[in-house]
């Protein structure tokens, strides 16, 4: 076995973990190993649609408790650094002789595909964009190049957000990659498959190839992995349970029509982050995403979800999606904590640092994440105050009343972008009772007062629900109370 010793060891090479080592080495006050596969199987930040938002994610929870403000703030803090950070990607890129591939603006839309949540989740997003400051306009539908919806799927609403865009996730990996070697960190194609440690501290990795490394300072920076590394070296229960967030997205290439020129999305909903759309560049056109929760990540794609998503896309942004050639499916794994709410920070094994749950907010906040997290790990303080501990108690946002209610409106928002048909004399009411119903299930088992979150109430009641997911669930919150 290969034994090499450094200062700091990286686990995951997505974006938080490239921004971080690059961060850490560009201080000259430690070595840095950053270990992970080169093609990136599964990844969230290989997946990404890697859009730039802030004010396009807020929903009408968003700043609805203290720690949902305080995960808003940071993505915020994010949405104000990534000017200079595209800054940097451009030099980068153009010592390479290429453009960064990168689009300005997004326009939400409101359309009536959809359910009560939509309109909710708009309505808050205009409120923070008005508390917060920000540039936003009303626009029309002819604002929009490209934008060409069935009917039936038009938008009642549409805002422009000029601030907001997105860049190609793979160009800006890409680009960090090479920006990490040249400052001298140490980048190792290979997968961690095990935490070492020695007498109460972590003490470095074993790779699946059997090689080993030690280092005095391990980061759990894997995303969706992260969970399987840090919880076997960690007290029981100590680590909230953790989910893949799987999601399919689509790349196509235009064949007939303009090309869009801006982010196209819908207010997040479903469970989901809304159906989006955003320009590469040639013709090619992103379309994302799907999301369903996993005990472990998925490296492929589910063909309902990826039917449902082109069908939404062709009748809610562009019908000539449909004569769009596929170049490409995409398929990751977002990181997702029972609360919602990332894991940032030491644990209680010496030497061992978090930095994942990150769920859809990765990619946006890897600049911030990876300053803040630099500093601590150098023993200088953080940059950013927080309460996503990785060993604190579930973060309570839901009594189990409240839970139940968020999962019907999110059940009904899915059905109706669905475009499901019910009997007449089957009311919109009645059908958010039948969606309630189905979430009282789920707390005839849980005891206590602690609420889900819509998105952990579908992993539990969905397509490949078993009785063990709700078992295991039951037995940590039991242990924490």
């Amino acid at each position: 076995m290969t034994h090499r010793n450094t200062d700091v060891i990286v686990i995951g090479n997505g974006a938080i973990g490239l921004f971080l080592a690059t961060e850490l080495a560009v201080s000259q006050e430690c070595t840095v190993t950053l270990i992970g596969p080169s093609g990136r199987p599964g990844a969230a930040s290989k997946a990404a649609g890697a859009m730039l938002g802030c004010f396009g994610e807020v929903t009408k929870d968003t700043l609805a408790s203290p720690a949902a403000q305080a995960k808003f703030e940071l993505s915020l803090t994010a949405h104000r650094r990534w000017p200079s950070v595209l800054t940097k990607l451009e030099t980068l890129a153009q010592r390479r002789g290429e453009k960064l591939r990168a689009v300005e603006g997004t326009f939400v839309l409101l359309n009536a595909v959809g359910g009560q949540l939509d309109s909710l989740n708009f309505e808050a997003m205009l409120q923070a964009l008005d508390d917060y400051s920000e540039p936003w306009a009303p626009a029309q539908a002819s604002d929009i190049r490209a934008y060409q919806p069935r009917t039936s799927a038009r938008a009642l609403r549409i805002v422009h957000l000029p601030a907001e865009g997105a860049v190609d996730s793979n160009q800006v990996l890409s680009l960090m990659e090479e920006a990490a070697r040249e400052a001298g960190v140490s980048i190792v194609d290979g997968q961690v498959e095990e935490i070492l440690t020695s007498a109460g501290r972590a003490t470095g990795v074993r790779l699946t190839d059997g090689s080993e490394m030690s280092a005095g300072t391990i980061v759990g920076a894997a995303g969706a992995h992260t969970g399987r590394l840090a919880q076997p070296v960690l007290p029981r229960h100590e680590l909230m349970p953790m989910f893949a967030g799987s999601g399919t997205a689509l790349v196509g290439r235009r064949m007939k029509g303009g090309a869009f020129n801006a982010v196209v999305r819908s207010p997040n909903r479903s469970g989901s982050c809304g159906l989006h759309l955003v320009p590469l560049g040639n013709g090619l056109e992103y379309l994302g995403a799907t999301n369903i929760l996993f005990e472990e990540p998925q490296f492929e794609g589910y063909l309902a979800m990826a039917r449902f998503l082109a069908e939404c896309a062709m009748e809610q942004l562009d019908e000539n999606i449909a004569l769009h050639n596929m170049v490409q499916w995409r398929n990751g794994n977002r990181p997702v904590t029972l609360d919602g709410f990332p894991l940032i920070g030491w644990t209680s094994l010496a030497g061992l640092y978090l930095l994942t749950g990150t769920y859809r907010d990765g990619f946006h906040c890897a600049p911030v994440l990876a300053e803040h997290a630099a500093s601590e790990i150098l023993g200088k303080g953080g940059t950013i105050k927080h309460p996503f501990s990785p060993g604190r108690d579930p973060i309570r946002t839901w009594t189990p009343q409240e839970s139940i209610a968020e999962y019907a409106l999110h059940m009904s928002a899915g059905w109706f972008e669905a475009q499901a048909k019910a009997p007449a004399e089957v009311s919109s009411n009645t059908l958010n009772d039948l969606f309630r119903a189905q979430g009282s299930t789920v707390y005839q088992v849980l005891s206590g007062d602690y609420g889900l979150g819509p998105d952990i109430m579908m992993y539990l009641t969905g397509p490949h629900a078993d009785r063990n997911r709700l078992s295991a669930i039951y037995r940590y919150l039991r242990a924490r109370s």
